[in-house]
């Protein structure tokens, strides 16, 4: 009677142990795919920077911002010290490889005379004729791959647009297209040799960000 009294007892643990090894929950190691990393990625937060405008003689002359995302740059550019009447333009200069500068990351013109090395190209951002103040506000985006408004077929390079809006170096270059001209204005603010047959065109202005700024 004992010995089986001691076998149903075995018994009994014996399914109590399973049904408890069943109702276990299962940890299972999260999957993370690529398609949730890259909707992180987008959603990453823009960064904001703050650069001075500078004259030809290094005199601060007003104060231009540059806003980066994944995939585009935005600018304003507010200009104290303009000519009444003139037409101006904004132009992008953008260093896709600004590590292959004669001086790595802070590129100048001198390094237009390697523009496939560090890969440079200018586009169009804005333009106005400036009014009786003689402020000038300007503001523009560029999207990445955005080669739409490039003038480097002016100096027979090919056109290497943005490639990365959060690391390229970005300078901005306010070109001075002279006073307006009637029937003209439209060419003389979005285009870089705009009444220029005309007027003395000249770059008095400009702004720079480094690559690192926003980071």
């Amino acid at each position: 009677m004992l010995t089986k009294n001691v076998f149903i007892l075995m018994l009994i643990c014996l399914v109590m142990v399973s049904c408890t090894k069943e109702d276990e929950p299962v940890t299972e190691t999260p999957v993370i795919h690529s398609s949730t990393l890259d909707a992180a990625e987008d959603r990453s937060p823009p960064t904001h920077c703050t650069s001075d405008i500078y004259d030809d003689a290094l005199n601060v002359t007003g104060t231009a911002t540059l806003l980066r995302t994944n995939n585009k740059i935005s600018m304003t550019f507010h200009a104290n010290n303009l000519t009444p009447g003139n037409a101006y333009s904004i132009w992008w200069v953008i260093w896709n490889k600004p590590e292959n500068c004669a001086i790595p990351n802070a590129c100048d013109v001198g390094d237009f005379g390697i523009t496939q090395t560090v890969e440079v190209d200018a586009m169009f951002a804005a333009g106005h004729v400036v009014g009786n103040s003689g402020v000038g506000n300007f503001a523009g985006s560029l999207n990445e791959d955005d080669d739409s408004g490039s003038i480097n077929h002016l100096f027979n390079e090919p056109p290497f647009a943005l490639e990365d809006a959060r690391t390229a170096e970005v300078h901005l270059l306010l070109r001075d297209h002279g006073p307006a001209i009637p029937g003209e204005v439209n060419e003389q603010i979005s285009s870089y040799l705009g009444g220029c047959d005309t007027n003395a065109c000249y770059e008095p202005m400009f702004a720079i960000f480094s690559p690192d700024c926003g980071l």
